[in-house]
């Protein structure tokens, strides 16, 4: 009874939904069409509006009104060929109808010649019949060429009549379509609150299962499909489930409990970019093992526009939550960096919270799709979260995703530029600030051990100490032994008089020749020491 009863409720919704459908393309459609193209084509135009915000710096609003004057001259520069060809075609029929209507009587005197040859052929009774309809003919020809010419006349006054109503719908699929492209963002965001999680996935799961049916075969046919004509049917999932195609977030990150410093680090002169000052900026007498730009700024000033508090002296302090660095290896969330921190960055917005999304809608100026810098924490790890091109929202999805608990969001769009051991990431943009992480053992970043790397010669070996050679420390501040040569993380510092073994494995620096010696020292540790700071 119950699952009668269950199926009796189905079949009532479906039917009230496929009664809503239908009067809504009976009666609603013309009055949603403009509206829904203009929701098509602003899908189709985003990827151009996102490309202007990033490469050239220019006001959503503005570019959304350059590219709906476009749109509206290309096309009407398509209409006015196709009218000035369709005037041309009917100019030299009006021009060939006199010769034509002139040959037209001596036509229809060969045709009747003809027809009555035929009929005088043709048996008695056929014949009479043909004769019938001959002599009914012109009267028949009459007829049709009165009715023509009432049906064009006709045809022509409901075209003049459904001008109006032409041009009104042409007009506000236009503005439509302005509206459309300068909220954007917003609009598709409302679209997913309506549906809701749940259905949102499902939507998006029948999206790329539809593509890859109907059209594709494999991941990089995908590819090709979105980049060259997959607005096409963006236009309709748009409208759908929203513009959330799969996106790659990366991260750095590192245990809590491994960080040898975190903090800002500001910049020097009028701007400088995030690679200058993972080459530059050092921290007990080492570059940051990962570094990325930080708060958001004024181009044209380079004042903060979020908050900044460095060396415990306050840069800009606005009333929001942002992220101090305690102690130098903690982040924390504070608000107006209430506990006191040397360091602390706001955020400009909270991206999560509690595990949870912390916002509704992205504040103005960092809506659409572009690139973008987080930095993530939980219990347990931290990470520098950036991604080349993806949404507010999406962002903060794939933090949540990656088992952060908490996030704040920094600079974006151009600025985004990180710095891993392993990644490099940068536009060129000069940035007001950046943060660093150094790492315990760090072993620095992949600029700084790309350069020690690249002005060095290859390992080469004294074969007299095979088994070892005590060596002695001169240096009056004591023997840094480094990861690497140059400008690699210090891995034990032997105080002056001390010894290390040295087994004859050692390299020189390029352009200077100074020689680096691989030692060990007493306690174990493996590493590269300058040789001049050191005697047999």
């Amino acid at each position: 009874m119950r699952r009668r009863r269950e199926l009796l409720f189905q079949l009532i919704w479906w039917a009230a939904v496929a009664g809503v459908g239908w009067l809504t393309l009976r009666y609603a459609l013309v009055w949603l069409l403009p509206f829904l193209l203009a929701l098509g084509a602003a899908s189709l135009l985003e990827p151009l509006i996102e490309a202007a915000r990033r490469r050239l710096h220019l006001r959503r609003g503005f570019t959304a009104a350059v590219l709906t004057l476009v749109l509206v001259g290309g096309l009407l520069a398509v209409l006015i060929v196709l009218a000035v060809q369709a005037v041309e075609q009917a100019v030299s029929l009006v021009s060939s109808l006199p010769a034509l209507l002139a040959a037209l009587p001596d036509t229809l005197a060969s045709l009747e010649r003809r027809l009555e040859s035929f009929c005088a052929a043709c048996p008695e009774g056929v014949g009479r019949t043909a004769q019938g309809l001959l002599m009914g003919l012109p009267e028949a020809a009459s007829r049709l060429a009165g009715q023509l010419s009432a049906a064009v006349l006709q045809g022509a006054a409901r075209i003049m009549g459904a001008l109006p109503r032409v041009l009104l719908a042409c007009g506000t699929t236009v503005l439509a379509v302005f509206f459309t492209l300068s909220a954007y963002p917003e609009v598709m965001a409302f679209f997913r609150r309506q549906l809701g999680p749940q259905r949102l996935d499902r939507a998006r799961g029948v999206k790329a299962n539809l593509l890859e049916i109907c059209f594709l075969d494999d991941a990089d046919d995908m590819e090709l499909w979105r980049g060259n004509v997959g607005g096409i049917c963006c236009a309709i999932a748009c409208a759908i489930a929203g513009k959330e195609d799969a996106v790659k977030i990366e991260e750095y990150s590192v245990p809590l409990k491994n960080i040898d410093h975190i903090g800002y680090i500001p910049m020097v002169g009028k701007g400088e970019t995030v690679t200058a000052a993972a080459q530059r900026k050092t921290w007990n007498g080492r570059t940051p093992d990962a570094i990325c730009n930080a708060e958001l700024f004024s181009m044209r000033t380079f004042s903060p526009a979020s908050g900044v508090v460095h060396n415990g002296k306050a840069q800009y302090v606005p009333q929001t939550l942002g992220v101090a660095f305690k102690m130098g290896t903690t982040p924390i969330l504070s608000y107006m960096n209430n506990v006191g921190a040397a360091d602390w960055l706001g955020a400009y917005p909270i991206l999560v919270r509690d595990g949870k999304k912390a916002f509704d809608i992205a504040p103005a100026g960092l809506t659409g799709s572009r690139a973008r810098t987080a930095f993530a924490w939980n219990d347990k790890r931290c990470a520098i979260v950036w991604a080349k091109s993806v949404t507010l929202e999406q962002l903060a999805s794939g933090i949540i995703a990656l088992g952060y608990k908490t996030a704040v969001n920094f600079d974006g769009g151009g600025s985004t530029a990180v710095v891993t051991p392993t990644k490099l990431f940068e536009q060129g943009r000069k940035v007001r600030g950046k943060l660093g992480i150094w790492v315990k053992d760090g072993t620095g970043n992949y600029l700084t051990k790309k350069a020690a790397k690249s002005r060095v010669e290859p390992m080469q070996r004294e074969s007299c100490c095979g088994t070892g050679v005590k060596l002695t420390v001169t240096a009056k501040t004591g023997l840094n032994v480094r990861r690497l040569p140059i400008d690699g993380a210090v891995q034990e510092t032997v105080a002056k008089g001390q010894t290390v073994t040295w087994y004859g494995y050692y390299c020189k620096e390029t352009e200077s020749g100074a020689v680096w010696y691989y030692v060990q020292t007493k306690s174990g540790k493996t590493g590269y020491a300058s040789a001049q700071y050191l005697k047999k």
